[in-house]
């Protein structure tokens, strides 16, 4: 799933969300106007705080077909690290390995 997907999936459930806590009459309009803007305003903070890592970025570009390998210089981040050593990512090695692909 990507972001425009994953973003507006949440955009539809907080509308039918709202749109069944009104209909019920659990909130006012207003409130589920509130609570609506705030989940679409902060979904997309979270998700790109997450998207953006050293990580998700090299496990992004591993799945590109045309990507064969992934060097990455040994830096101390232990993420990246764990990421060369994890056998489900192959494309991403050390210096002077070859891809586990």
């Amino acid at each position: 799933m990507n972001q425009e997907q994953f973003l507006g999936l949440v955009r539809n459930a907080a509308a039918l969300g709202s749109g069944i806590a009104i209909g019920r009459g659990w909130i006012t309009a207003e409130q589920g106007t509130l609570i609506a803007g705030i989940a679409i305003s902060l979904v997309p903070l979270v998700w790109s705080f997450l998207a953006h890592t050293n990580l998700a970025k090299l496990a992004a570009a591993a799945t590109v077909p045309e990507v064969k390998a992934i060097v990455v210089e040994p830096n101390g981040n232990k993420a990246v690290d764990a990421a060369t050593r994890d056998p489900n990512q192959g494309k991403i090695i050390k210096k002077g390995e070859e891809p586990r692909t």
